[in-house]
């Protein structure tokens, strides 16, 4: 009877939407969304410490305890470690992580750089290139690779760098972490014996680079701003 009729795009009796405008048979073949991407059955992703497999249409994470973590994401979005939200937009490079302590050399830093370039054209600014420097060893995180600089001189950190799907992931052996989806999203992680405090992720947070502090090689540390 048309009179019964509803106006619409609906599937098949028997098959389910699988959220990007196509019918899935089984529950078992539908995506699941994070951060507005799609992805297929047995894709992951990476939710603080956590791994998510897609499975049904529905994320299943593992349960770590997770550590202390600082996430840095999109067009100057900024999560510190002790759960603080900041935005900010700034064509600049900022120190997002070191180590505090005032008697070690630059070879004996430990040290996280983002380079805040622009992105769109809409004026904002993404973190596109991210510089970690673990004592003597210096990696470089950008366009969807990683490469790596030896000083010389300096404390030999141990390290793994591994491609996992969408990400590169840096695991040291003093208990830091990074994240990276090779794009504009990544994560650092803390064990918990670490003491950090805000101002460590991040230092560099600022709304331009006028009027802000000098810090060694050129770079800049602003005043924190809700």
């Amino acid at each position: 009877d048309a009179s019964e009729c509803v106006p619409g795009c609906m599937c098949p009796s028997g098959q389910l939407d699988d959220g990007q405008g196509s019918c899935v048979k089984n529950e078992s073949e539908c995506s699941c969304q994070h951060n507005g991407q799609f992805y297929k059955p047995k894709e992951t992703v990476y939710q603080d410490c956590n791994l998510c497999i897609c499975e049904g249409g529905n994320w299943i994470c593992t349960k770590n305890n997770c550590s202390q973590s600082c996430i840095i994401y999109g067009s100057g979005h900024h999560k510190t470690f002790d759960m603080r939200m900041y935005e900010f937009q700034g064509h600049c490079s900022y120190v997002a992580f070191k180590n505090k302590c005032s008697n070690k050399t630059v070879e004996q830093n430990i040290e996280i750089i983002t380079e805040d370039e622009p992105c769109g054209s809409t004026g904002t600014t993404c973190s596109k290139t991210v510089r970690i420097q673990l004592g003597r060893n210096v990696i470089i995180l950008t366009d969807g690779k990683s490469k790596k600089e030896v000083l010389e001189n300096g404390t030999q950190i141990s390290y793994d760098i591994t491609d996992r799907g969408f990400y590169i992931v840096l695991v040291s052996d003093i208990g830091l972490t990074v994240i990276w989806d090779r794009k504009t999203y990544f994560v650092i992680q803390l064990e918990s014996h670490y003491k950090v405090s805000h101002s460590n992720c991040l230092l560099g947070i600022a709304e331009t680079c006028s009027h802000k502090y000098q810090l060694k090689h050129g770079l800049v540390e602003a005043d924190v701003k809700l």
